[in-house]
Protein backbone atom coordinates (compact mmCIF):
# COMPACT_ATOMS: atom_id res chain seq x y z
CA UNK A 1 0.00 0.00 0.00
CA UNK A 2 1.17 3.62 -1.17
CA UNK A 3 0.31 5.23 2.45
CA UNK A 4 -3.17 6.65 0.65
CA UNK A 5 -6.27 5.52 1.82
CA UNK A 6 -8.31 3.13 0.25
CA UNK A 7 -11.96 3.33 -0.86
CA UNK A 8 -13.29 1.63 2.20
CA UNK A 9 -10.40 2.01 4.86
CA UNK A 10 -11.50 3.97 7.92
CA UNK A 11 -9.89 7.05 9.67
CA UNK A 12 -10.76 7.55 13.35
CA UNK A 13 -8.81 10.58 14.46
CA UNK A 14 -5.17 10.02 13.22
CA UNK A 15 -5.45 6.07 12.97
CA UNK A 16 -5.83 4.55 9.55
CA UNK A 17 -7.58 0.96 9.65
CA UNK A 18 -7.79 -0.83 6.15
CA UNK A 19 -11.44 -2.60 5.72
CA UNK A 20 -9.92 -5.10 3.32
CA UNK A 21 -7.27 -6.15 6.18
CA UNK A 22 -10.24 -6.54 8.67
CA UNK A 23 -12.43 -8.26 6.88
CA UNK A 24 -12.27 -11.78 8.60
CA UNK A 25 -11.66 -9.92 11.86
CA UNK A 26 -13.89 -10.48 15.20
CA UNK A 27 -14.65 -8.09 17.99
CA UNK A 28 -12.14 -10.25 19.94
CA UNK A 29 -9.44 -10.17 17.37
CA UNK A 30 -9.82 -6.56 17.02
CA UNK A 31 -9.12 -5.43 19.91
CA UNK A 32 -6.32 -8.42 21.05
CA UNK A 33 -4.78 -6.62 18.03
CA UNK A 34 -5.26 -2.85 19.07
CA UNK A 35 -5.02 -2.67 22.90
CA UNK A 36 -1.35 -2.88 23.50
CA UNK A 37 0.60 -0.30 25.20
CA UNK A 38 1.87 1.56 21.83
CA UNK A 39 -1.65 2.12 20.91
CA UNK A 40 -3.00 3.76 24.66
CA UNK A 41 -0.88 6.94 24.19
CA UNK A 42 -2.86 7.72 20.69
CA UNK A 43 -6.18 7.73 22.79
CA UNK A 44 -8.49 5.35 20.74
CA UNK A 45 -11.34 4.35 21.93
CA UNK A 46 -11.60 1.06 20.32
CA UNK A 47 -15.49 0.31 21.27
CA UNK A 48 -16.00 3.63 18.94
CA UNK A 49 -13.35 2.15 16.48
CA UNK A 50 -14.84 -1.38 15.79
CA UNK A 51 -17.75 0.24 15.37
CA UNK A 52 -16.74 2.33 12.43
CA UNK A 53 -14.58 -0.61 11.47
CA UNK A 54 -17.99 -2.69 11.37
CA UNK A 55 -19.80 -0.20 9.14
CA UNK A 56 -16.77 -0.19 6.95
CA UNK A 57 -17.64 -4.01 6.66
CA UNK A 58 -20.82 -3.77 5.75
CA UNK A 59 -20.44 -1.43 3.54
CA UNK A 60 -17.41 -3.10 1.77
CA UNK A 61 -19.21 -6.74 1.26
CA UNK A 62 -22.35 -4.68 0.35
CA UNK A 63 -20.75 -3.35 -2.65
CA UNK A 64 -19.11 -6.76 -3.22
CA UNK A 65 -21.55 -8.72 -3.88
CA UNK A 66 -21.36 -10.27 -0.10
CA UNK A 67 -24.27 -10.49 2.97
CA UNK A 68 -24.29 -7.32 4.91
Amino acid sequence: MDGTQGQYDIKVGETIFHIEALLPYTKSDFFNLYNKPANKGHGLDLEHCWHQVEKGIRKYKKANGGAA
